[in-house]
């Protein structure tokens, strides 16, 4: 593509003229990850740093990070993305009792939700993960998210169908293991870039091919994964670990938990709402499994 050309043209007239080889990206023509896989693949690149939602809404962080230096002090970089907003298992609990959702839905409570969750995936149920803080930012990375078991297209084609009601040919992503990350990704360098926010793209291995295949670019066979770290969502990461145990496979198949065109759930309204008006028939609200009878 023409743009893919012109922008690796102005990265490698940069590195040539400067020796920087160190790269940061921000404006939102790097939400293509496309664009971004070939970056990340240039010889002249020693690592890259994609800016993880970079479009319009990047800029407030940008004015933080400015008005830090300008008074003299040292900013830090985001150490992740979860900043929204989030709720105590006891505000869950009241809300599940003022609308009355134990009529209506079964509902449980679980001691280890994330265990039930893994469980659950690794039947080939479909789980909606309403956990901790929201994301910021385009993706989604767990904690506001759709799961399913990432091997079987079935799975691709109840989310896509029955559930979000989107086109046929918008592929899903993979949230992957970091132990797991080489095994599914070709090229995968962590360190020249570690991939924690779905913002670009890899070639799928063999094993990535036939593990991922729900989670994958049927044409290409791309992934665009979130590598998850056990420091950037223990709870996730634990999940994940725990499905792999039951199923060999080191990812699930991860999409925003939103129905097509609506904007990312972020409280326990929306998500009810979004269980109410889908396929959707489970949800884990914090510690609770509300379930379609």
């Amino acid at each position: 593509m023409l743009l893919e050309e012109r922008i690796i043209e102005w990265i490698r007239a940069g590195i040539a003229r400067t020796g920087i080889r160190s790269i940061f990206t921000s404006g939102g023509v790097f939400m293509n990850v496309k664009l971004n896989k070939r970056i990340q693949e240039m010889d002249e690149v020693e690592r890259v740093h994609f800016m993880p939602s970079s479009g319009d809404e990047s800029n407030p962080i940008g004015a933080g990070y400015a008005l830090a230096i300008a008074r003299g002090d040292t900013p830090k970089p985001l150490a992740n993305l979860y900043l929204g907003i989030s709720y105590s298992r006891d505000a869950l609990e009241a809300f599940i009792e003022c609308n009355d959702l134990r009529n209506r839905y079964a509902v449980a409570e679980h001691k280890d939700i994330e265990i039930t969750i893994a469980e659950l995936l690794a039947e080939r149920q479909i789980v909606a993960r309403f956990a901790g803080r929201c994301e910021w930012g385009a993706r989604s990375l767990g904690n506001r998210a759709i799961l399913a078991h990432p091997s079987h297209m079935e799975s691709f084609y109840t989310v896509n169908d029955l559930i979000k009601a989107r086109d046929f040919w918008m592929p899903f992503a993979p949230s992957i293991l970091d132990t797991d990350a080489g095994e599914y990704l070709e090229n995968y360098h962590p360190d020249k870039n570690t991939a924690p926010y779905m913002i670009t793209a890899y070639k799928a291995t063999p094993r990535g091919q036939r593990d991922l295949r729900a989670a994958m670019h049927q044409g290409d066979q791309t992934l665009r994964p979130q590598v998850v770290m056990p420091e950037g969502n223990p709870d996730y990461y634990r999940m994940i670990t725990a499905f792999k145990k039951h199923t060999g496979v080191g990812a699930v198949l991860n999409t925003s938990f939103n129905l097509h065109g609506y904007p990312l759930v972020a409280t326990p309204e929306q998500a009810v709402q979004t269980l109410a008006q889908s396929g959707l028939k489970h949800l884990a609200l914090g510690p609770f499994l509300i379930s379609k009878r």
